[in-house]
């Protein structure tokens, strides 16, 4: 089911992604890697703050040599709905 759930979600949350003109690396984990500008206001670390206060808590990966990225996990169908809209909202 696990498979079956990723299959579906992963390519639409990562299209959903690339709309907001951010970069989304390939995957076949349950997870995305996001690229946020070299811009203060839209870089990854506002983005983490932006999307904490919407009760998203997406992982850093600055400690993994990616300062420029975030790691989102596929969550239910609501999480990444939920997701989607925040990163359209914080990139406008």
């Amino acid at each position: 089911m696990s498979r079956d759930h990723n299959s579906a979600w992963l390519p639409w949350l990562s299209e959903q992604i690339r709309g907001t003109e951010l970069t989304v690396y390939p995957s076949i984990a349950n997870f995305v890697l996001v690229r946020f500008p070299n811009d203060a206001s839209h870089d990854a670390s506002a983005a983490i703050a932006f999307l904490n206060d919407r009760g998203i808590i997406p992982r850093e990966t600055a400690s993994h040599g990616l300062p420029g990225c975030i790691r989102i996990t596929i969550g239910t169908e609501a999480e990444n709905r939920a997701i989607a809209t925040a990163l359209n909202e914080f990139m406008t």
